[in-house]
């Protein structure tokens, strides 16, 4: 009986150091795997997470934080809204961060995915001439990006992937 009983510990005991090993690494944070062969429905949730990502038809894509866009050069733009309030923004400017992307030639479109799956888009080359078209940081880490003048929804909120078509 007392053998059945050390056989039954012994089980349990290595059950037990194979559960452990499975708990993850020291202070329980999750790993983050490549994200690049990953199936775009599949990539949404984690953007959000991460950043704003730059895809698409570009030689660098990219992911930037709230942090890492908020300590580039910010310009201030005004919009107004429908009943007339005025409301500052600050963002960086689309066209700089489609420069550090280095778009391929080949692109004509830029697309703006929002988390929830939404998407519109613009013309590249009419958000070229485009100065004040920003991607603005909201109080609560979200980005907007601003197209004044650009398309009838200008204010396009929870951005979390620009994608070049």
């Amino acid at each position: 009986m007392s053998e059945k009983k050390t056989l039954i510990l012994m089980v349990f005991l290595v059950i037990g150091v194979i559960l452990n090993g499975c708990g993850g690494r020291e202070g329980n944070s999750p790993v983050v795997e490549n994200i690049e062969n990953q199936p775009e429905s599949a990539s949404l949730g984690i953007e959000a997470e991460i950043g704003l990502m730059i895809s698409g038809l570009v030689d660098s894509p990219s992911v930037w934080s709230a942090e890492e866009l908020g300590a580039m050069e910010l310009i201030e733009v005004v919009m107004q809204d429908s009943s007339g309030k005025e409301t500052n923004y600050q963002g960086v400017p689309l066209i700089v961060l489609l420069g550090m992307s280095n778009v391929q030639n080949s692109a004509s479109r830029l697309a703006f995915r929002t988390a929830d799956g939404a998407e519109s888009s613009v013309l590249l080359q009419d958000l070229n001439a485009c100065i004040n078209c920003i991607v603005a940081l909201t109080e609560v880490s979200e980005f907007t990006v601003l197209l004044p003048g650009l398309v009838s929804e200008s204010v396009i909120t929870n951005v979390v992937e620009l994608v070049l078509n």
